[in-house]
């Protein structure tokens, strides 16, 4: 459970992450994305944090794409619920070892804390 928990937060940081914030007005400023961890059996659904800092400016919209070995997990959906992005339509296209989530809303984000969280599904 430890070693698949470890080896996921390992494989889903660094790879692939493009987020694309549209700002209104003004330069763009430093933002943080950070993917949170979780434990579980083979077999489980785990959610994890996506935590966003550093948001200065009212952010109307945003895309993520996330990409990892496919045979550890596979992602099942998006939670909004308490989060940041929640009342926002998100949406999420998912592939083996890939997926896609894009948000927008015409109230705008801001502020620290978990914009959304991925459902995994380990494998």
């Amino acid at each position: 459970m430890k070693r698949i928990s470890k080896h996921l937060r390992r494989v889903l940081a660094p790879c692939g992450l493009l987020l694309v914030l549209l700002l209104t007005g003004g330069p763009a400023k430093a933002v943080t994305l950070t993917i949170g961890s979780a434990a579980g059996q083979v077999g489980d659904t785990v959610a994890l944090p996506v935590m966003v800092t550093g948001l200065t400016e009212d952010v109307r919209a945003f895309e993520l794409d996330l990409t990892w070995y496919f045979a550890y997990a596979q992602c099942v959906g998006v939670n909004t619920a308490g989060t940041l992005s929640s009342g926002w339509s998100v949406s999420s296209l998912t592939g083996s070892g890939a997926v896609t989530i894009a948000g927008a809303a015409a109230v705008p984000l801001s502020g620290d804390g978990v914009l959304f969280e991925l459902l995994m599904e380990l494998g």
